[in-house]
């Protein structure tokens, strides 16, 4: 069995001056965004068996769209407050933004989601930080953030060479989001802003192998059972849970597939 990947590389030339043609190119850009809270009662994915039902919105749930026109190319992003969805279903939806927009969707991208009480809906630290970002630049202003490789970065230290830190529900999330925005602003006052920059795009589908459990695995987790207690290859071997095969099924060598691949993309775009 093989799971596709797809991957979206896009490259805006924001460093290089250019030269506009005879006729004076338009750059245009609009940002908007959708209430995608669902029902309370319903089950929360994101979550160990068994699986808790929704009875708090703690805060709202959003997909933010942002599109870019250059004048001849035109790019539409979308992030969405949500852990999973079936691959059928945003193959239905992209269908769905093409028809309606003309613009082909090549990829989704959508978070992590922890930290929150167990019954409640949040869109964690994606959302606190969209919140922070609109308070300090200002109406009008829709803060986006798309969850990206993490590399060597976790949340939490799997290792077990520091002592873990008991925190209450969002804690963590707002200090989270309140590092990585202040960073951003930071950042952005560096910027140089140009009136017209190209824009281009690349899509390709990646199969990778789907992981099955070792029988040393297997009896591992017998084991486990039997006595209870009170995602690049090596991080394998740290034992971050995103390498768990209850959350990250396909191979071992996944990332580094993923990361040749993106930058073969990228090269197309230059």
């Amino acid at each position: 069995m093989k799971i596709t990947a797809l991957l979206l590389a896009c490259l805006a030339l924001l460093s290089l001056p250019f030269a506009v043609t005879a006729r004076e190119m338009v750059f245009k850009a609009g940002a908007a965004t959708s209430n995608i809270t669902p029902p309370l009662g319903m089950e929360i994915v994101g979550n160990f068996a068994p699986r808790p039902i929704a009875n708090h919105v703690h805060d709202e749930l959003h997909v933010r769209c942002l599109v870019l026109d250059d004048g001849t190319t035109k790019l539409a992003f979308a992030v969405a407050d949500t852990i999973s969805l079936g691959r059928d279903v945003w193959d239905e939806a992209k269908k769905k933004v093409e028809a309606a927009t003309g613009i082909p969707v090549s990829n989704y991208w959508l978070h992590y989601v922890g930290g929150v009480s167990r019954e409640d809906l949040s869109a964690d630290y994606f959302g606190e930080f969209c919140l922070r970002i609109e308070e300090k630049v200002g109406a009008p202003c829709v803060g986006i953030l798309a969850n990206g490789p993490c590399g060597d970065v976790n949340n939490n230290d799997y290792s077990g060479k520091t002592p873990a830190v008991k925190r209450e529900p969002y804690e963590k999330i707002k200090l989270v989001a309140g590092d990585l925005a202040q960073e951003v602003l930071r950042v952005r006052e560096t910027l140089k802003h140009q009136d017209w920059l190209p824009l281009k795009a690349a899509a390709s589908d990646l199969e990778l192998a789907v992981r099955r459990p070792t029988p040393e695995m297997i009896a591992w987790a017998e084991g486990v059972l039997a006595k209870p207690k009170d995602a690049t290859p090596k991080h394998h071997d740290l034992g971050g849970y995103e390498t768990w095969l209850g959350t990250n099924r396909v191979e071992r060598e996944a990332s580094v597939k993923i990361t040749t691949r993106a930058l073969e993309m990228l090269e197309k775009v230059r």
